[in-house]
């Protein structure tokens, strides 16, 4: 019986060996509460970033998480996963001073959460399609802290690039990019740059304290939008235009205080929108029919004008339901908040300048955050003018008022439509999971009725839909979807971003492992059972000897 016991014990182990000697890797932990990098999608636990990678088990769709501490590693991801750290502040990925920190050759990548340091390169996305690096702080890099090229929809958003002997963040030869939300201050050279790139987007950065320039294109890069940033202290130019570079559009940026603030490389750029211009610190021009712009076009260096100037700085502020609204003012806006069920958003300013006397609002509010009629007070009086007819391109109306210096509160009363509110869009799949088909359901629900329903699937062109549908021919890998919708008053509205991922491959490893243990079952319990049948033989009966 000890005998069948023990055989039983080396079957079960070749049993649960099967699940970690997969197409022949070596054998790896499962308790991964016991070890710092783990895959979320097994199971398992890892010493190091890269082993997480590089196990055969991590598969395209997966999430590695790592948890704290320093990591001497230079990371090489090579599958669609989202690499994942605890915390920027505490996981540290450490390149011993050459080469790339962490380097993203595949695509549908995310990497997320990190410290990054001592490296040539920070972050290097390299010919990946859909990648997204969020969430870093990248510093003390010898070139490039944040480095895309020869990539297609790279989305590079609220990181931190600093401190760096060259340079901030580079996007090259790249199409349909997006650089937002990031700070790019105190580096060698610029703080963020694309060349030879186009159709791209940066906006709502900081860009300060950089040697060259804040922002910059070059190298034929064209067709991108510079917008809503804030550009200052910069050590040469504040936003950098290279002669090649055509077809741009630079406007609602914040311009303070840049040795030049801008250079212009053609005439064929344009420096507003058509109604609104940018921020020049250093303007002395007049608004004498009060509308936040200035009366005489801004020349920029390099012979391109700004013909709309801005009179004060632009703030950008998300409001409530996800709307967003626009400030631009000449005090200083201390904070924002919005209240739903008053329909009233409610700023604090305080001076811009000292003994500042009087101030102006020119606000930007979407028809289907609130519509007219609108009301703005202060905490002492009502304001001292208000022009509420500004502008109205048919989805926003822009207002304009003037108030007394001494006042600190301010309160923008709209009026509520039920057919203005915003619709609740839900979708009820894809959710956070990873689908084993390259074909998903897209089902969701919407509150009203709608005049059009489209989806963005992983950042590309939307899609026209009438309901429901299905996602098909999806890549293995992690995706990302929004629905938009317009309602019937001809509205947009978005859903929130919902992550899925898709390993195709993943249901064939499951088929495996079943068959697998339901065979190696039936052969330990055959076994068993013929141990179990099988007659002792009788042991011979000795008889004593007599003594004698």
């Amino acid at each position: 019986m000890r005998r069948g016991f023990g055989l039983f014990l080396i079957l079960s182990v070749f049993l649960f060996s099967l699940y970690d000697l997969r197409q022949g890797s070596t054998l790896v932990l499962r308790a991964a509460g016991n070890y710092p990098v783990s895959n979320v999608d097994t199971g398992l636990g890892y010493g190091t970033i890269q082993f997480a990678i590089n196990a055969p088990e991590t598969l395209n769709g997966h999430t590695i998480v790592v948890g704290h501490g320093i990591y001497y590693e230079r990371v090489v991801v090579n599958k669609s996963i989202s690499l994942i750290g605890d915390s920027q502040e505490t996981v540290i990925v450490d390149g011993n001073g050459t080469g790339s920190v962490i380097k993203v050759t595949a695509n549908n990548a995310r990497i997320g959460r990190f410290t990054v340091r001592n490296g040539s390169n920070g972050i290097e996305v390299a010919g990946s399609n859909n990648a997204l690096v969020t969430e870093n702080v990248v510093v003390n890099t010898t070139n490039w802290a944040i480095y895309a090229s020869y990539s297609t929809n790279c989305t590079i958003r609220n990181n931190i690039a600093a401190n760096n002997t060259y340079s901030g963040i580079l996007v090259t030869n790249s199409m349909d990019f997006a650089v937002s939300d990031n700070s790019a201050y105190g580096n060698g050279g610029y703080g963020i740059n694309a060349n030879s790139s186009r159709n791209g987007l940066i906006e709502h950065n900081d860009a300060f304290a950089n040697y060259y320039d804040g922002i910059g294109l070059s190298s034929v890069s064209v067709n991108c939008t510079i917008a809503g940033n804030n550009v200052f202290n910069n050590s040469i130019y504040g936003i950098w235009v290279d002669s090649d570079c055509a077809g741009n559009t630079i406007y609602v940026n914040n311009l303070v205080r840049n040795v030049i603030q801008a250079l212009a490389g053609n005439l064929t750029n344009n420096w507003d929108s058509g109604f609104e211009g940018n921020y020049w610190s250093n303007y002395e021009g007049a608004d004498m029919n009060n509308d936040g712009i200035g009366d005489t076009p801004y020349s920029v260096t390099g012979g391109s004008i700004d013909n709309h100037p801005l009179m004060g700085e632009l703030y950008h502020f998300t409001a409530f339901r996800g709307h967003q609204m626009d400030f631009i003012t000449n005090s200083t806006i201390e904070d924002f908040v919005s209240f739903n069920s008053i329909c009233t958003v409610r700023i604090h300013i305080s001076d811009k300048i000292s003994n500042q006397t009087s101030g102006f609002c020119r606000v930007r509010l979407p028809h289907s955050l609130m519509i007219q009629p609108y009301n703005v007070s202060t905490d002492i009086a009502e304001v001292t003018f208000a022009n509420y007819n500004l502008r109205d391109d048919g989805s926003s109306r822009w207002i304009y008022f003037t108030y007394a210096h001494q006042t600190r509160e301010v309160l923008i009363r709209g009026t509520p439509v039920t057919a203005n509110l915003s619709p609740i869009i839900e979708i009820l799949s894809p959710q956070n999971e990873t689908y084993s088909s390259s074909s998903v359901p897209l089902n969701f629900t919407i509150s009203e009725t709608t005049s059009w329903i489209g989806y963005c699937l992983d950042g590309k062109s939307n899609t026209t839909i009438n309901g429901n549908a299905t996602l098909s021919d999806l890549p293995d890998g992690t995706h990302d979807l929004v629905i938009y919708i317009h309602d019937s008053y001809g509205n947009p509205e978005a859903s929130a971003r919902i992550y899925f991922a898709v390993s195709a491959q993943q249901v064939w490893f499951l088929f495996l492992e079943i068959l697998a243990g339901v065979l190696v079952a039936l052969v330990v319990g055959a076994v068993l059972i013929m141990r179990l049948r099988r007659p002792r033989p009788k042991r011979p009966i000795r008889k004593a000897k007599r003594r004698i």
